[in-house]
């Protein structure tokens, strides 16, 4: 067996070192046959890839023949109904494939590549839980970059729960931050504003180069000015303003706009469309996609916003005045209204009769006199169970 193993080393040796891929491809279908007992099989595989994967057609420019022998031996080896174990030469192989891919920015292949792993089979079973989730996280990366954020989600949900045992920082970094920007490329706006923020915030700024800590800095404001206006938003925009680096964010593109929006926004002043132009160049494509009302991300958020700012100028308003006000249609302004108040990020009621927007807790003279109607029920209520109490003859009658 010594001798086979080292006869196929050697073949494998010298044809990488030719470059000769027919002769490497039919080498490798001879080792995973039949023919070459299995503790052969598994040395001369993991042997084989690392040749290859040292061979000069892996350093060729561009990679094409290497990628199509890489493609060939994992395809015939998932042909097998019963495969030789060649669980180190395939993470070889995949892991080759992934930086290929990835250098020729063919990110959706390059996650393929490596998710392609089967990590709770024989393959994972040599790997530590820190190396998991690297290889989680890895594919997570890939899918973002391919603009696949679901994919990305998925691969995220599987590295959580390893990575309570990662003890390097760097790739607790590199998690941290793929989760936030899933959770921003799937619009979950406050919930990634919070995780940039505590990203920027982090206790091994040491370890990360300032012009990094103030990139999630600003990648969090992005988020927190786009979010649902409420009272959640308030609070991580004050989280924001307090912070001493913002001023620096002006000399950070695309970030240069971010301080004077956030300012407007925490304290409670209207925004103008044209304000927010600079801010929304430097946005990212999800960030500004259209909704299903037909504003996109950004209009949405000033005219929430702006919403906001008017229960601080207004106590009623017609929606004529509104609209004028937010730059919008007043059909609009109600719709936008109505929604704010029906999922309690606006304090007020909407008077359709007479077009009229109340504000604050107080509500109008319509909703005073419905307090005041519940009230006198509440009393009535109270004496009808005093009587039945003193009188349970009259209840029974």
């Amino acid at each position: 067996m010594e001798e086979q193993q080292s006869q196929l080393a050697a073949q494998a040796d010298k044809l990488a070192a030719a470059g000769d891929a027919a002769g490497l491809q039919a080498l490798w279908g001879r080792i995973i046959s039949d023919d070459v007992p299995q503790i052969v099989a598994r040395q001369a595989t993991a042997h084989f890839a690392k040749a290859l994967v040292a061979s000069p057609l892996a350093r060729a420019e561009d990679g094409d023949v290497f990628l199509q022998i890489a493609e060939h031996c994992l395809a015939a080896l998932a042909a097998r109904a019963t495969p030789p174990p060649a669980e180190e030469a395939e993470r070889t192989l995949r892991e080759a494939l992934f930086d290929h891919y990835v250098a020729a920015e063919l990110f959706k292949d390059a996650a393929n590549a490596l998710a392609g792993l089967n990590l709770e089979g024989a393959a994972g079973r040599a790997l530590s839980d820190e190396e998991k989730a690297e290889v989680h996280v890895k594919v997570a990366e890939a899918f973002l970059a391919d603009d696949e954020p679901d994919a990305a989600e998925n691969y995220v949900n599987k590295a959580s729960p390893r990575m309570a045992e990662v003890q390097n920082w760097q790739l607790q970094l590199r998690y941290r931050t793929v989760s936030a920007r899933v959770l921003d490329a799937n619009r979950k706006f406050l919930d990634a504003a919070m995780r940039y923020y505590e990203l920027s915030q982090a206790r091994q700024a040491a370890q990360i180069a300032a012009e990094d800590l103030l990139e999630l800095l600003g990648r969090g404001i992005t988020c927190a000015v786009l979010g649902k206006a409420g009272p959640q938003r308030t609070r991580i925009l004050a989280n924001f303003y307090k912070d001493p680096r913002l001023a620096s964010l002006e000399n950070v593109p695309p970030f240069q706009a971010h301080s004077q929006v956030l300012t407007k926004m925490y304290k409670c002043q209207v925004l103008r469309k044209n304000e927010m132009k600079a801010f929304e160049e430097g946005l990212a494509e999800h960030q500004k996609a259209k909704m299903g009302d037909g504003l996109t991300i950004p209009e949405r958020a000033v005219i929430e916003h702006n919403m906001v700012a008017a229960a601080h100028i207004y106590e009623n308003v017609r929606f004529g005045e509104l609209g004028a006000l937010l730059e919008i249609p007043p059909a609009k302004a109600e719709q936008v209204a109505a929604r704010m108040i029906s999922e309690k990020r606006l304090e007020g009621s909407i008077d359709q009769v007479d077009g009229v927007l109340q504000l604050g807790s107080g509500g109008g003279e319509l909703q005073d006199w419905d307090e005041r109607l519940g009230a006198a029920c509440a009393r009535i209520a109270t004496c009808v169970e005093a009587i039945g109490a003193e009188h349970p003859q009259l209840v029974e009658a």
